[in-house]
């Protein structure tokens, strides 16, 4: 039953459906009590009186328009078919994305009705080094606001620090909205418009954290990680990552990355770029430049709570050092700088492609539509669609919906309006999404003790910014690790969440 977007619903469920703890997730509101707050079946006492299923309060209360329908739940198998069913979040078509909030830093002075500032080394709440070994000490003395821009300048300072390391000597700052801008997710688009710095051991980061830790501290309240750039992969790298799972050191994460080309988009050091985040039921979409380049579902981190459905609120820093991005050396010049145009949450989502973003090599009819927040999967003469070196449009060009033929090569499908207009507060025009081809050979000699259709679809997935999880255990393998051991570790301790397990729910099509 598809909950929350039809007037029409069935006053009862099979009693036959079978019960699947890690998803319904979504808004319970009592009738006459205070609303709950669930997020997996566990938490549902399957003796209560009827609820009421809202869509996930994925509109603020002046845009809803709520449409429900009353269940009694007689047995948890009940309320676990009824939000085991319940469809990704679906906007008007007739409606534009709405601006909820924004930073366009048009002041002198960071807004402190917005933004708070994070100092020091992390030591006076027991981090120091901010639990990653960085070489920061944040400080209010290392942002400025000027010509609408936010400027956060990491220096070499030796101000010292409450830690006893002698190679803390580095300033930069941190700032959050904690408290003052709480962000329900669903429903909802997460952006900045950044130019990144660069140098070996700089680290930016535009990312958000759970306001109120309902599941627990980190990681199991979750995090987002929108944007992240490591100087040592040059600027044109950036990774988008979920943290879950349990307490360190059993925290878990799913991590995927792009380069972009340097030919085409510059060097994103010296120019302005897009970071942006969608969070729908159970999945979270990345993109740079409104190309989208990573998605993560619910399915990805099984058997772990996806617990991104509750209230985020924003973080911006840039960091020195760190167990990740190594730490500066001799090519690394001070100071540098992240700069940010603006910072925007929407509800709805902005023009993009939607389709297969993993292919075997010389397939044909892979199907790409455009999704548009005022007309999803438009069919109109109102679109241009380009494809990557050796792909093929096979029909639907000037539509919202093409099929595509790859050869032996990926990389990134774009589409844009034909016609643009001036007057709509939709103004973006272009979207993409990277496709990755493999080729479905016998070069692995190994299969993870999965089944022949699991085996292509695991070792085949993009694991790093440029490479497979197969290569990733082929590369374990031929350094002396076992098989065995190999795989574990890229689908338990590297790669949980792309790679994956054996799992058939990770190994669909």
């Amino acid at each position: 039953p598809d909950f929350g977007l039809h007037s029409a619903c069935p006053t009862a469920m099979p009693p036959n459906v079978p019960a699947y703890h890690a998803v319904g997730v979504g808004d319970v509101e009592t009738r006459g009590a205070a609303s709950l707050e669930v997020d997996t079946v566990d938490e549902i006492d399957a003796n209560t009186t009827p609820h009421t299923i809202l869509n996930h309060d994925a509109l603020p209360s002046s845009e809803r328009a709520v449409r429900f329908c009353t269940l009694t739940i007689l047995t948890g198998c009940i309320i676990t078919a009824a939000l085991r069913f319940m469809p990704p979040y679906r906007h008007s078509a007739a409606e534009c994305p709405t601006l909820l909030w924004a930073d366009e830093f048009d002041a002198t002075d960071l807004d402190l009705t917005k933004w708070s500032y994070i100092d020091g080394d992390g030591c006076d709440v027991g981090l120091c080094g901010w639990g990653n070994n960085e070489l920061e000490i944040y400080s209010e003395d290392n942002l400025v606001i000027r010509n609408g821009t936010l400027s956060i300048e990491a220096r070499v300072d030796n101000k010292g620090s409450s830690s006893t390391s002698e190679t803390l000597k580095y300033t930069s700052a941190k700032i959050s909205t904690l408290g003052k801008a709480d962000f329900r997710t669903i429903g909802r688009r997460f952006e900045a418009r950044i130019k990144l710095p660069r140098g070996q051991g700089i680290w930016p980061a535009f990312w958000m954290l759970p306001s109120k830790n309902k599941f627990g501290t980190w990681p199991k309240s979750g995090e987002i990680d929108i944007m992240e750039n490591i100087g040592k992969e040059g600027p044109n790298t950036i990774h988008g990552t979920i943290h879950y799972g349990e307490f360190w050191p059993k925290d878990q994460y799913a991590e995927q990355g792009i380069r972009l080309d340097d030919e085409e988009y510059g060097d994103l050091s010296a120019t302005y770029h897009t970071y942006a985040v969608e969070v729908d039921v159970g999945v979270i979409r990345w993109y740079v430049d409104n190309i989208l380049y990573s998605t993560k579902t619910r399915h990805d981190i099984m058997p772990y709570r996806w617990p991104f459905h509750e209230e985020f609120y924003f973080i911006l820093n840039l960091a020195v050092g760190g167990n990740w991005p190594g730490f500066p050396d001799s090519s690394t010049t001070f100071p540098q700088e992240m700069s940010v145009d603006y910072v925007r949450v929407y509800s709805g989502r902005l023009l993009g492609v939607e389709g297969r973003a993993v292919v075997e090599s010389n397939t044909s009819g892979e199907l790409y539509k455009v999704v548009d927040g005022r007309s999803p999967g438009a069919t109109a003469s109102a679109f241009i669609w380009t494809v990557p070196d050796g792909a093929t449009i096979e029909k639907g060009q000037g539509t919202g919906e093409i099929e595509v033929s790859f050869s032996e090569k990926g990389g990134i499908i774009y589409v844009e309006r034909a016609n643009i207009d001036e007057t709509s507060t939709c103004n973006v025009y272009k979207a993409g999404i990277r496709v990755n081809v493999f080729a479905n050979d016998d070069r692995f000699d190994f299969d993870c003790e999965c089944s022949e259709e699991c085996t292509a679809y695991v070792l085949n997935r993009v694991a790093g910014v440029d490479y497979t999880c197969g290569e990733r255990i082929k590369w374990l393998i031929d350094h002396g690790d076992a098989e065995s051991d190999a795989c574990k570790q890229i689908s338990v301790e590297e790669f949980n969440g792309r790679c994956g397990a054996c799992n058939p729910e990770r190994c669909r099509s």
